[in-house]
């Protein structure tokens, strides 16, 4: 393992470790080495809020100030180096048993969501078919009605009213099943077919391809202000 940062000469406290990690780490039966470690994130958390008090007295003004200020941000990005590699000591190793305990549950269940997957998608598209059928059956008997009205009218008023047919019923949105129910609801969804339409409020300006065209040399970029900022770097 690399050798952690160090932090900057300071005092000792007396409240290195809150308790609660104390207990966590007796609960985890961690190592010496761990709990060695554990130590040195109470120091880092102590270090932190001294500096944090600190630079909440500072404002830049003049040199001195300058200078008081860069210390206590040089501190505070080396804590906080120190802490971020102390969560991967601690962290890290967790993480890869996650991803070897995630692995083997999708290779378990790949099979049984793929099969879901493909049954969802065609239990929908039996709903729709049936839909679709009967909203071209209501829209024929609507025709049909109309056109016996027309008729009726050109015959004139003596004639029977037409025989109005019964309504499409309507298609079952719900299907029961030995362990439960799976229902069907439709929803409004967009399909993209042709991007030369698209109105301008959709579309979306990439940032990222910006920014990179400016560190690359771009200089001006219609719709973008370009000019140079301060940006600070801690070695």
């Amino acid at each position: 393992m690399a050798t952690p940062t160090k932090l900057p000469t300071r005092t000792k406290t007396e409240q290195l470790v809150p308790s609660a990690a104390v207990k966590s780490a007796y609960d985890l039966k961690m190592t010496p080495e761990a709990l060695g470690r554990l130590k040195e994130i109470g120091e880092a958390v102590d270090y932190a809020a001294e500096q944090t008090a600190i630079a909440s007295r500072i404002s830049i003004k003049d040199e001195d100030s300058n200078a008081a200020g860069a210390d206590v941000v040089v501190n505070l990005a080396k804590t906080s180096r120190v802490l971020e590699e102390l969560r991967k000591y601690f962290t890290d190793p967790l993480e890869q048993r996650k991803k070897v305990i995630i692995a083997v549950f999708k290779k378990l269940g790949l099979d049984a969501a793929g099969q879901e997957e493909r049954l969802r998608k065609e239990l929908g598209d039996f709903f729709m078919k049936k839909e679709n059928e009967r909203r071209a059956a209501e829209t024929k008997r609507l025709a049909d009605e109309e056109a016996a009205r027309r008729r009726a009218r050109a015959v004139g008023r003596s004639a029977p009213p037409p025989i109005a047919a019964a309504p499409a019923p309507e298609v079952q949105r719900s299907t029961q099943a030995e362990n439960g129910s799976v229902g069907i609801t439709l929803e409004w969804a967009a399909t993209l077919v042709d991007a030369n339409f698209v109105p301008e409020k959709y579309w979306v300006i990439d940032q990222k391809q910006v920014d990179a065209d400016v560190r690359g040399g771009a200089r001006e970029i219609p719709g973008y202000s370009i000019q140079q900022r301060p940006r600070t770097a801690v070695r």
